[in-house]
């Protein structure tokens, strides 16, 4: 009986061991189950934190650019606990600092909201009336 078990294969299985999943499907696995587990929130938290260093949350936003990275469910979660607000009040006070671990910040505040509301018209609008284009403005002078 066991032995016949053993000789059974899934219909995936083409007889060597090839079946690993891409790239891809593993971010995908780890946006959604960020999502689900409520992950987001403590990256959110994290990040809006007087207590972390730059650095730190220059790191927590590498993690919430994955959980927006093209998936509208992560995207919508993040936009219901007002992402896009505290994105651009950080944009705004990283503005006026000029140390190079603000500048990293920066950098990856500006990556992680343009993943936030790519092909997602919504976020968007969100952005616009809470006047992204304003806090933008010093930034997109700066030679």
């Amino acid at each position: 009986m066991v032995k016949a078990s053993l000789t059974r294969r899934p219909p995936w299985f083409s007889g060597r061991f090839n079946f690993r999943p891409t790239f891809e499907e593993c971010i995908l696995s780890c946006q959604v189950d960020l999502v689900k587990e409520g992950g987001h929130r403590y990256f959110i938290r994290f990040l809006d934190s007087g207590e972390a260093y730059p650095e730190q949350r220059a790191m927590s936003l590498l993690v919430l650019a994955v959980i927006v990275d093209g998936q509208r469910r992560g995207q919508e979660a993040c936009i219901v606990l007002g992402l896009i607000n505290v994105f651009l009040k950080h944009i705004q006070a990283s503005i006026c600092n000029d140390a190079q671990t603000e500048l990293v910040f920066l950098q990856r505040l500006c990556l992680c909201l343009r993943k936030l509301w790519k092909n997602f018209k919504e976020a968007q609008v969100l952005g616009f009336q809470a006047d992204a284009s304003v806090i933008f403005g010093p930034l997109l002078c700066q030679s």
